[in-house]
């Protein structure tokens, strides 16, 4: 799975793309109708396994173009991911993701 970084962050992170139409990966991102839970949790599992993280304790949001900052002290479940556009934390080894769109993310 081909993913960008920037030499400036210095921290464990990756940019990742849907992939190829027929890529194993085409699913990382999003949900899409008629892909299963499964799935979708699986191809997070192969992005994260290429930066070194499990996703045991991945922490995802629910982007809803407004200014909520969440603080994440501990992991969320899938399916239980707040509503906000930007994750925060302190705790080492606690990866962080946000899904973006067509929109440009900052």
């Amino acid at each position: 799975m081909t993913f960008l970084k920037s030499s400036e962050i210095k921290l464990t992170h990756g940019f990742f793309g849907k992939g190829l139409d027929h890529s194993t990966y085409k699913y990382v991102n999003r949900l899409e109708e008629k892909v299963s839970e499964e799935m979708i949790i699986n191809n997070r599992k192969l992005a994260l396994k290429q930066l070194g993280l499990d996703i045991d304790n991945l922490c995802i949001l629910k982007q809803v173009h407004s200014d909520k900052v969440v603080v994440v002290d501990d992991f969320f479940e899938f399916g239980a991911e707040p509503e906000a556009d930007a994750l925060v934390t302190n705790k080492p080894g606690l990866p962080l993701a946000v899904i973006t769109a067509d929109c440009v993310p900052i």
